[in-house]
């Protein structure tokens, strides 16, 4: 039997394209049915391997394993601890690269809302899944939903990493856009 943890480093670690795109086999996680577990360790090494999968743009792999992951999750720490925000918000981020924008909004909802509420407004993770939101809802060219997020990420960003910063020009590029789409040039214009 192979061991997630076996997989996961033939995948980091493998130079030789074949190592790298190697089919993953099929496998079911088994998540702990008891309290005791500790915390840290529910689905670590799976949801790193949904976040390999996902950077080599195996989107059905990742997706297929961060959902068992949500699910285990959801199941053994609740809905709104951390670790299972950050796997509905990369599962959201994986259904979002399928193009299957409706059910990405959902997690991405349901991870920025999560998030605001446990980690504040303007962490970098809540700030992340707001942006993801907003760039989703855009996709679905939901453009006045979309400006919320979009302008509390490129807000947020620009004060807490500066205005020059990936991150802040990232969102202010979606929200540039979006505002365009809107047809609000004059407000698109300052941001493009």
């Amino acid at each position: 039997m192979v061991s997630i943890a076996n997989i996961f480093c033939l995948c980091c670690i493998g130079t030789d394209a074949t190592l790298e795109h190697a089919p993953i086999p099929n496998y079911h996680i088994t998540f702990p049915k008891h309290q005791h577990v500790v915390e840290q360790d529910v689905g670590r090494e799976e949801f790193r391997l949904g976040v390999v999968l996902y950077d080599q743009q195996r989107y059905s792999e990742a997706e297929r394993l961060l959902q068992q992951v949500v699910d285990g999750r959801e199941r053994t720490l609740g809905r709104d601890h951390a670790g299972t925000l950050g796997s509905k918000h990369w599962l959201g981020r994986t259904l979002y690269c399928q193009q299957r924008y409706s059910e990405a909004e959902r997690l991405l909802q349901q991870a920025a809302d999560g998030r605001e509420r446990t980690l504040g407004r303007d962490h970098a993770d809540t700030l992340s899944s707001k942006a993801w939101l907003g760039a989703t809802l855009y996709n679905q060219n939901k453009y006045s939903e979309a400006k919320g997020p979009l302008q509390q990420a490129a807000d947020e960003r620009e004060r807490t990493l500066g205005r020059d910063h990936a991150s802040t020009l990232g969102s202010k590029n979606w929200l540039g856009r979006t505002l365009y789409y809107q047809q609000r040039y004059s407000e698109a214009d300052r941001l493009l």
